[in-house]
C-alpha cells in the first residue's frame, strides 16, 4: 500500500512540473486553492499538491475544480516566440527578463546535490583540464569523450542539477561543439551554465555556444556573453560566409532547443546580422532583425506611435557582445549573482550539497589570495615627493668670481640638489597600507581557495 502510494505521488510531481496549477474553490466556505491534483488516494480523499510544496488529502465532491492546461497549451491563442519568428521569416522574436526556473530533488536520489564541473581556459586540445587527466586520454582523441564520461560520472551521483561554470576567452569552436553535444543530449538533470568574471575572461567566442547548450544561464556582475564570430585556426582571418552561415545556425539551433532567444545567439557569430529592439506601449519588446529603425517598425507590424523607442541593439559589422544586466534584462540569462551559493538560491536549491570535479576558485588559482587593487600585488609603490633640501627648485644658485680676458668678472652657477639630482623631487617607496605584500584575501572564495 505504502509503495502504490509512493509512486502515485512520484507521478504526481512530475505532472505538476509539466502543467499549471488546479484551482479547487470550496462549494460552501468559497476557499480556494491551488495546486494540482494526484493520482494517490486514502479512503475517498485524493492527494493535492498546494503550490506551496504542501500535500493534503481533500473530499473532491467538496469543491468546484478547474483543471489547469499543460505548460505547452497555456496560452495557445497568444504568439510565442517561436510562432512570432515562423510568421515573420525568422526576422523577429519577444524578448523580456526570465524568471529562474525553480529545480526540485529527484526522487530516486537519497540527498539534494549538485554537480559541478568547471570550464576554465581556452578551449583547446592542450589545455590541463583535471576532469580531462583523469581518464588519461591524448588530447587528439577529443575532449568531449572524456567530457561525457564526466557526466556519466555525474549522473551515478543522482543530482538535480549539473553546473557548468564557465571562465574562459574561447578558443577552438569544434571542442566547444563537441561538449554542447553531450550538454544538448542530457535528459535526466538539469543543466544550468555560470558565466563568471575573471578579469578578462567570460563566455566569449566559443564558450558562447556552451552556455547557450544549457538550459539555464547565470552570469556573475561584470561578466560577459557573445562575440562569437568564426576564425581559421591558422590566424585571425575570418572564415568565408559559407562556414559562418552554417556556424550561425548552429547557434540558433541549440539556442531555441534550450529555450534561449535564436536572434541573439545569430548575432553573436555573424557581423551581418543587425538587431534592433522595439518596445511597445503595451506588451513585451520585440526583438527584430533590421538594418534601419523604418524597416524594424515595419517587420515589427506596430506604428511608431505606438512605441515608446527603437533603437539599434547591434549595428551591421559589429559581433554582438551582452553584458550581464543587458543578457539579464533580454531574457538570455535568468540572474545575476556574484557566487554559485546564489545561483543555488535563485534555482531554489539553497541546502544543496555541492559536489564536483574541480571546484578551484578561478580568481585566485585555490590560494585565497588576489594581487591587490593598488599596489598591483608589488605591496608598495613609488611616490613622487617635494624635495626638501632644495625646496623644489632643484639646485641652488652659486655665485662666482672668476677672472675672464685678464678682467675679474661676477658669474652666476647653477649647483644641482644633491639630494633629487637637480629634479626637484625626489622618489619614496610607500608600503601599502592596504594589503599586506601585495596581496588581499580573494573577494571571490572569501580566501578559501575553492568556490565550494
Amino acid at each position: 500500500m505504502l509503495a502504490s502510494i509512493l509512486k502515485a505521488t512520484a507521478v504526481s510531481l512530475f505532472l505538476i512540473a509539466a502543467s499549471s496549477a488546479d484551482t479547487l474553490t470550496h462549494k460552501e466556505t468559497g476557499e480556494k486553492l491551488e495546486g494540482k491534483i494526484g493520482s494517490a488516494k486514502i479512503n475517498a480523499q485524493t492527494l493535492v499538491i498546494l503550490n506551496s510544496g504542501r500535500r493534503v488529502y481533500l473530499d473532491l465532491t467538496q469543491y468546484d475544480i478547474v483543471i489547469g492546461k499543460p505548460e505547452h497549451e497555456e496560452d495557445a491563442d497568444a504568439p510565442s516566440e517561436t510562432q512570432e519568428s515562423d510568421r515573420s521569416g525568422g526576422s523577429r522574436a519577444s524578448i523580456g527578463p526570465k524568471p529562474p526556473r525553480k529545480l526540485s530533488r529527484r526522487l530516486d536520489a537519497p540527498s539534494v546535490t549538485v554537480y559541478v564541473i568547471p570550464i576554465s581556459g581556452a578551449l583547446d586540445f592542450e589545455t590541463p583540464y583535471r576532469w580531462l587527466d583523469r581518464f588519461d586520454v591524448t588530447y587528439e582523441r577529443r575532449i568531449a569523450e572524456a567530457f561525457s564520461r564526466t557526466v556519466e560520472l555525474a549522473r551515478k551521483r543522482k543530482p538535480s542539477a549539473l553546473v557548468i561554470m564557465i571562465e574562459g576567452p574561447g578558443g577552438n569552436l569544434s571542442v566547444a561543439r563537441e561538449i554542447s553535444n553531450v550538454l544538448c543530449g542530457i535528459r535526466d538533470m538539469q543543466t544550468i551554465a555560470f558565466v563568471r568574471n575573471d578579469g578578462a575572461r567570460a563566455a566569449i567566442s566559443a564558450d558562447a555556444l556552451i552556455a547557450l547548450s544549457c538550459k539555464q544561464i547565470f552570469m556573475s556582475p561584470g561578466s560577459r556573453i557573445g562575440a562569437a564570430t568564426p576564425y581559421y585556426d591558422t590566424g585571425a582571418i575570418e572564415v568565408d560566409a559559407k562556414l559562418t552561415s552554417v556556424v550561425q545556425a548552429q547557434f540558433r539551433g541549440i539556442a531555441e532547443q534550450n529555450e534561449h532567444c535564436g536572434l541573439l545567439a545569430e548575432a553573436m557569430v555573424n557581423p551581418k546580422v543587425a538587431l534592433h529592439l522595439v518596445k511597445p506601449k503595451e506588451g513585451r519588446a520585440l526583438l527584430v532583425k533590421a538594418e534601419s529603425v523604418d524597416e524594424a517598425y515595419e517587420l515589427a507590424g506596430i506604428p511608431e506611435e505606438e512605441c515608446h523607442s527603437c533603437h539599434p541593439l547591434s549595428k551591421p559589422g559589429e559581433v554582438l557582445t551582452l553584458t550581464a544586466k543587458e543578457a539579464e534584462e533580454y531574457g538570455l540569462s535568468s540572474g545575476t549573482t556574484d557566487s554559485l551559493d546564489g545561483v543555488l538560491r535563485l534555482v531554489g536549491m539553497r541546502l544543496a550539497k555541492i559536489t564536483g570535479e574541480s571546484l578551484l576558485c578561478g580568481a585566485c588559482r585555490n590560494n585565497g589570495k588576489v594581487n591587490c587593487p593598488i599596489c598591483k600585488g608589488d605591496g608598495g609603490y613609488f611616490e613622487d615627493r617635494y624635495c626638501t633640501a632644495c625646496a623644489g627648485a632643484g639646485g641652488s644658485i652659486k655665485i662666482e668670481t672668476v677672472r675672464k680676458n685678464n678682467k675679474i668678472v661676477t658669474e652666476e652657477r647653477v649647483v644641482p640638489c644633491p639630494i633629487c639630482g637637480g629634479q626637484g623631487t625626489v622618489r619614496k617607496w610607500i608600503d601599502c597600507s592596504f594589503c599586506n605584500g601585495g596581496h588581499v584575501k580573494c573577494p571571490f572564495c572569501k580566501g578559501k581557495g575553492s568556490t565550494k
